[in-house]
C-alpha cells in the first residue's frame, strides 16, 4: 500500500527563539514565537492546513529555569490542523533546527521542557530529548485526522529547573513547527471492522456504540484484530502484530501518564485503562470502572471477560 500514497509536508511560520543571555547568574531567557501564517498542502481530495494565525505568540522576557508548574503558566503557543478535505489522511508534528545566529552556540535538549496538548487534553511536560527519535523531535505521531474535522494545539517551552548556570549560560535554541502528512489514495479501500465483547466476526454489530462497553475486540475485512477502547469520547484501536506503530500508539493515547516499558511490553496504568502491547504481537485492555478487559492475541485468540 505504500505506494498508494502521498507525502507531504508543512513548516510553520513561526520560529521559536529561546536566547540566553551572557553573563547573568542564571541564564536569562527570550522566547519569540509569532504566529502569522497560514500554510496548506493539497493533494486530491486532501486539503491539510497547519493554521497559527489566531495565536498571539510568545514574547517572554527575563525569563528564567522553571518548575513544571511555572512552565505550564507560560503563555501558550497555538495553532491547529484542519482537513478541508473529504477524506482521511495522517500526520506527525515535528519540532526541527532553525539557524542560529552567527556566535551563539546551541542549548542541549536535555535543559529545555516542553508541554504540547491537543484539543483541550491533559499536560504531560517532558524534555525534548526524551522525543528524539531517528534524530528528529517527534511532538505528535501518527495522527489520523477524518476529512472536515480539526485538531487544535497549545505548546509551552521553558528552561528545566535543574538546568545549571554552565549548562545554559551563553546558549540559545531556535526551531520551527514542521507537519508530515499522508493522504492514502481515493481509490484505497477502508475495511469494514467489526465489533463485539467477544470474539467479532462478520455477523457481528458494526457499531461500537450499541455494545454499551468501554473496551471491546475488533475485526476488519482484511483479517486484522485487536482490541478498542473508548477514553474520554473518542475510539482508539490497538492492533495485533503491528508491534512498532502500536507502541507508539499506546503511549501517545495516554500520554497522561508514563507508560512502563520494557524489551518485551509495553504497559501504560492510568486511572480509568491499563492496556499493553508486547513485542510478540499481543494486545490488551482493561477497564478499570467495570472491570471488564479484552485481550487479543498473535495468533488471533480473544478473551474478553470480567
Amino acid at each position: 500500500m505504500e505506494n498508494n500514497k502521498k507525502k507531504a509536508f508543512l513548516i510553520g511560520g513561526i520560529s521559536l527563539a529561546l536566547i540566553a543571555v551572557l553573563g547573568i547568574t542564571y541564564a536569562w531567557l527570550t522566547q519569540v514565537l509569532n504566529g502569522t501564517k497560514v500554510n496548506k498542502i493539497t493533494a486530491g481530495t486532501l486539503e491539510l492546513v497547519l493554521d497559527d494565525e489566531a495565536s498571539n505568540g510568545i514574547d517572554l522576557q527575563n525569563a528564567i529555569p522553571q518548575t513544571d508548574n511555572q512552565g505550564l503558566n507560560n503563555t501558550a503557543y497555538t495553532f491547529r490542523v484542519i482537513n478541508n478535505g473529504s477524506i482521511n489522511a495522517k500526520y506527525s508534528i515535528y519540532l526541527e533546527d532553525e539557524e542560529l545566529e552567527s556566535g551563539l552556540t546551541r542549548m542541549s535538549d536535555t535543559n529545555i521542557k516542553f508541554d504540547l496538548v491537543k484539543n483541550s487534553g491533559s499536560s504531560n511536560p517532558r524534555l525534548l530529548s526524551t522525543v528524539v527519535s531517528n534524530n528528529k523531535r517527534v511532538l505528535d505521531n501518527n495522527v489520523v485526522i477524518n476529512g472536515g474535522s480539526t485538531n487544535e494545539y497549545t505548546l509551552r517551552l521553558w528552561i528545566d529547573q535543574e538546568a545549571t548556570t554552565e549548562e545554559v549560560s551563553g546558549k540559545a535554541f531556535a526551531a520551527k513547527i514542521k507537519i508530515e502528512a499522508i493522504q492514502t489514495e481515493e481509490s484505497e479501500v477502508v475495511p469494514t471492522t467489526y465489533f463485539a465483547f467477544g470474539d467479532p466476526t462478520t455477523s457481528s454489530t458494526t457499531d461500537s456504540t450499541t455494545l454499551n462497553k468501554n473496551v471491546y475486540a475488533a475485526l476488519d475485512t482484511e483479517g486484522n484484530k485487536g482490541v478498542c477502547i473508548n477514553r474520554n469520547g473518542e475510539r482508539h484501536c490497538f492492533k495485533t502484530n503491528n508491534v512498532e506503530y502500536e507502541q507508539q500508539h499506546v503511549q501517545q493515547v495516554f500520554s497522561d501518564i508514563s507508560c512502563t516499558v520494557d524489551s518485551s511490553v509495553i504497559d501504560c496504568y492510568a486511572s480509568d485503562f491499563y492496556c499493553h502491547v508486547t513485542s510478540n504481537g499481543n494486545v490488551g485492555c482493561r477497564d478499570h470502572g467495570t472491570n471488564e478487559y479484552c485481550n487479543v492475541r498473535s495468533d488471533g485468540r480473544v478473551t474478553c471477560d470480567m
